[in-house]
């Protein structure tokens, strides 16, 4: 993990800027936009940092997403009654189909088959989010 922060700058080196290690942190390190080598010297342990202020997301599923349906969702069955009020002798008609009740019904209740639903299909993500804000981190090795 890379942390930084400004700090206040001491007297020169060479052109550079001397500073003291800030609290918290256990080196000092330089950095300079984009993807570049570290100076020749004291600084040459590298690390790329991308930062995702700028950004292409690739990121997809391998292939659309679907669901397998676990019934038709369509259908069901009817309960005849031979008294008002869905009570008495009953008799069920399963799946709509003509059927005799032995008897003339005289109140009916539907019962709808259970709705459709699905099961989710495993998918693999493929891609990557690509970062246009790259900074390379110098430091001084532990």
């Amino acid at each position: 993990m890379v942390r930084g922060c400004a700090a206040d700058v001491g007297g020169g080196c060479g052109g550079l800027a001397c500073v003291a290690a800030p609290f918290g942190f256990d080196r000092l390190c330089v950095y300079q936009l984009g993807n570049q080598a570290c100076p020749a010297g004291e600084y040459s342990e590298a690390m790329v940092v991308e930062r995702y202020n700028a950004a292409s997301d690739l990121r997809a599923c391998d292939v659309p997403c679907t669901c397998t349906p676990l019934s038709p969702g369509c259908g069901g069955s009817l309960k005849t009654f031979d008294t008002a009020g869905c009570v008495g002798q009953s008799f069920t008609i399963p799946n709509l189909a003509c059927n005799d009740a032995g008897f003339v019904p005289a109140s009916a209740e539907y019962i709808p088959m259970a709705t459709g639903t699905c099961t989710p299909e495993v998918r693999t993500p493929t891609g990557t989010v690509v970062s246009f804000d790259t900074t390379t981190v110098c430091c001084k090795p532990l």
